[in-house]
């Protein structure tokens, strides 16, 4: 995969470990891992005040995109 990923993933989630977002981080070159602490699987919904608008920042390319609970730098 060649194009910019970003991954959104609940810290919390017991429906898909978090191992899996690390491992998807780990082997898509230049992804960003965003951690939602305190959310399961419906990370869109439980954290619905920071989770859409970082997206939306991330997508439009902003360095002032809001802080998340932890963000893991770009793999290059």
């Amino acid at each position: 995969m060649t194009c910019p990923t970003l991954i959104v993933h609940g810290r919390s989630d017991k429906t898909v470990p978090p191992a899996n977002a690390e491992y998807a981080h780990a082997h898509i070159s230049g992804s960003e891992l965003y951690w939602m602490d305190g959310s399961h699987v419906a990370f869109a919904l439980e954290a619905a005040d920071t989770a859409p608008a970082y997206v939306v920042r991330w997508l439009r390319g902003s360095t002032g995109a809001a802080q998340p609970e932890r963000r893991v730098t770009p793999r290059s």
